[in-house]
């Protein structure tokens, strides 16, 4: 935050010299300071869900996701697929798409609100069978027939503020408020939040032994390295051999419980 405004001063200070030379000398940055960057390795790293948490996020007592379907969706996607909260909060119905007969899911930008962050994030990405099999793509389809939606309506409309804006609102008032209120963060001392499906995501791979290339192609990761960001492409339908494995076994009872409410919903 101090780098911010910092930064935001000098453009300042900038302007100011471009505008009235005489009165804002350009060597004033010279004496603003400078902060260093903060070592990844000491930052607040986010950490995944538990076993035991994750089954009491999908828990069958809770009514939350009946009365929030959106949020049920959103959440799965990070846990499926790994997408950051605005790659996957900001799903148009044009980027669900069947290609070579497998379905995938295609973040791309296509309106200013996307706020991809890297290339790497840009991809297209098989559908794991576990979240088919939940019936996402029926429940897609179903709500875009009711709605009378177009392909480049949002999927999940609360992802726009009623300006037009990015709602970054969206997770503290849902998925995060959600977790707080099960009383989730206040049990576990680690940094937990969307972010924390990604985590998930990436470990449920790690262990059914998926190599580091493909899961950076499901992840959305550019790759540490000269050849796994250059040398390391692989046909879709490889991609979806190691995007299936991506499974939560242990969740399948709450999987079966919420497939019946949301395609009943």
């Amino acid at each position: 935050m101090k780098r911010t405004y910092v930064r935001e001063i000098k453009n300042l200070i900038t302007h100011a010299n471009i505008i009235d030379p005489d009165t804002y000398k350009i060597n004033l940055i010279n004496i603003i300071p400078e902060f260093k960057k903060t070592k990844k390795e000491d930052t607040n790293p986010h950490w995944p869900y538990t076993d035991d948490e994750l089954k009491q996020i999908f828990n069958t007592n809770n009514n939350y996701f009946k009365e929030n379907p959106d949020v049920f969706w959103t959440t799965l996607i990070g846990l499926f697929v790994g997408a950051r909260c605005n790659a996957a909060i900001t799903l148009q119905y044009a980027d669900i798409v069947k290609i070579d007969n497998i379905d995938c899911i295609k973040f791309q930008d296509t309106h200013p609100i996307k706020q991809l962050k890297n290339p790497a994030t840009r991809r297209t990405v098989p559908i794991p069978q576990q979240l088919l099999d939940l019936g996402f793509i029926d429940w897609v389809q179903n709500q875009k027939k009711i709605l009378k939606a177009k392909d480049d309506d949002f999927i999940f409309p609360k992802c726009q503020t009623k300006n037009g804006q990015y709602n970054n609102k969206y997770t503290t008032r849902g998925f995060i408020k959600y977790i707080t209120d099960i009383g989730i963060t206040k049990n576990n001392p680690h940094k937990l939040d969307f972010h924390s499906l990604r985590k998930n995501a990436n470990l449920q791979l790690e262990s059914k032994v998926v190599p580091e290339t493909f899961i950076n192609d499901i992840i959305g990761w550019s790759g540490d390295n000269t050849r796994q960001k250059h040398y390391s492409n692989h046909e879709l339908n490889k991609i979806k051999e190691n995007a299936d494995k991506l499974r939560y076994d242990f969740l399948q009872s709450e999987f079966d419980y919420w497939k019946k409410v949301m395609l009943n919903n």
